[in-house]
Parts: C-alpha cells; sequence; structure tokens
C-alpha cells in the first residue's frame, strides 16, 4: 500500500467524521436553541474550518438574549452536564467529540473586541470568518458576521456581502433592547462569577478570559501545554570501552 493510497484513505475517514458530527451538532443544536433566553447557536473551531480529526472537540459559541447571559450559560452548561456532552476541564480525559462551550454574547452585543493583541485578534478573525450557523435566529448570525466584517478583512477572512440581508439593525453598532434584570439572573451571575474568580487559570491569563453582562469568553491556552515542562537537559554519554 502506497503513502498517496493511505493519504487518501485518511481523507476520506476525516471527510466522513465531519460530516456525521455535523449531522450531531446541528441536532444538538437545534434541541440548545429552545433553551431558555438562547438566541442561536453557532459552530466555531475545527469542525467549522472543516479540518477536525478524530481527537477535536467541538468549540460552541451561543448568542444570548440581552440582560440573560448567564442565566443562558446556566441552561447550556446543565444541559450539557447532565447528558455528558459538556468537555471536561481535565486534559487526562477523552474530548472528542465533546461540547466546548467557550463563548456566549449578548445580542445587543455583537462586536468582537479588538485591541488585545495581535495574536487574539488574528485568532479571532480567523475562527470566527469561519462559522457556521447550526440553529435559532439565523439572522443574528448574519448580523455577527456582517458587524465583524472589518476584523475579518483586516487578516484576509473575507466574507461574501451577498450573504447577508443588512437591516437597519446592522446598522447601529449595538442593539438597543430594553431589558430588565431578573432575580434568577442575578444569581447566576453572582454564583458563575465567584466560580469564575476563584478558577487560578482565571488570574493567570486575564486577556484570555472575560466576564461580564455582555461577554462571557473562555480560551485558555490547553492544559496540556501549561503543564508541559522544557525537555531536561542530558549529561554527556559514557560509552564502555571494550577490554
Amino acid at each position: 500500500m502506497n503513502l498517496n493510497f493511505k493519504l487518501k484513505i485518511i481523507f476520506m475517514n476525516n471527510h466522513l467524521l465531519i460530516k456525521k458530527r455535523l449531522r450531531y451538532t446541528k441536532f444538538i443544536g437545534l434541541i440548545i436553541a429552545r433553551l431558555p433566553y438562547i438566541g442561536c447557536v453557532i459552530l466555531t473551531g475545527s469542525l467549522a474550518r472543516g479540518n477536525a480529526n478524530q481527537n477535536s472537540d467541538i468549540d460552541i459559541m451561543i448568542i444570548a438574549r440581552a440582560g440573560r447571559i448567564f442565566s443562558a450559560r446556566f441552561f447550556v452548561n446543565t444541559f450539557g452536564t447532565i447528558f455528558g456532552m459538556k468537555r471536561s476541564k481535565d486534559e487526562t480525559k477523552n474530548h472528542a467529540g465533546k461540547f466546548c462551550f467557550n463563548y456566549f454574547v449578548s445580542d445587543n452585543y455583537l462586536m468582537l473586541p479588538t485591541g488585545r493583541g495581535e495574536k487574539i485578534d488574528r485568532y479571532c478573525a480567523e475562527d470566527y470568518s469561519r462559522s457556521k450557523f447550526m440553529a435559532g435566529d439565523y439572522q443574528l448570525h448574519e448580523e455577527f458576521l456582517y458587524k465583524n466584517r472589518k476584523l475579518f478583512n483586516q487578516y484576509g477572512h473575507s466574507i461574501k456581502l451577498d450573504r447577508f440581508t443588512p437591516t437597519h439593525q446592522c446598522v447601529n453598532i449595538n442593539r438597543q433592547t430594553p431589558y430588565t434584570t431578573s432575580r434568577f439572573e442575578r444569581w447566576v451571575r453572582q454564583y458563575q462569577i465567584r466560580k469564575i474568580e476563584s478558577d487560578p487559570i482565571t488570574k493567570k491569563y486575564p486577556n484570555l478570559i472575560v466576564y461580564n453582562d455582555k461577554e462571557l469568553r473562555f480560551h485558555p491556552p490547553s492544559l496540556k501545554l501549561r503543564r508541559t515542562s522544557p525537555p531536561k537537559k542530558r549529561g554527556p554519554i559514557l560509552r564502555k570501552e571494550r577490554a
């Protein structure tokens, strides 16, 4: 069996894997979209880019209703935890096909923050320009892409504008949606902020973890990479001389 034939088999297997996981993500997205305060479910990461492999997880972005972002995260994480589909922080566990709910944004704040360093801005442009709509309000995903088109174009990830139907709401940077914070939202907000701030990863990577009423972003470096220590220097190898 030559090398080209092996590569062709690997490519076909990855293609089938991606199609299978896209169908699975679409199905789960339809369920998540029916949870309280969920506006739109969007696929990001390697699966959206089309280069996922057998060990890849599934990155999900959630657009939540204004004033309910912490409640939306509570229901999504609870759903994922109960049914065993949420990715664990423990890097020793298998994350293949698990959902990583790493980005929540309010529907009245769809602009990606910039100025946090070229590396982060470039990552956001590459990742979110290739995002795929899964379920919920399709117009929210279009509006998200439309508002961030300048950032995408800046790093060479152009978006075809004929995919969009800009409305009056898209012209404004932030949709003005009046809302009142519920008692439940205040409670889950306090609980989640205490839990996030007590995590040592938050203090170590403050620029990569964001938590406020408009945006919840969790993109710390891989735990596996953080635990990797530099290779130890070996001493000179002593060879025994033959008698």
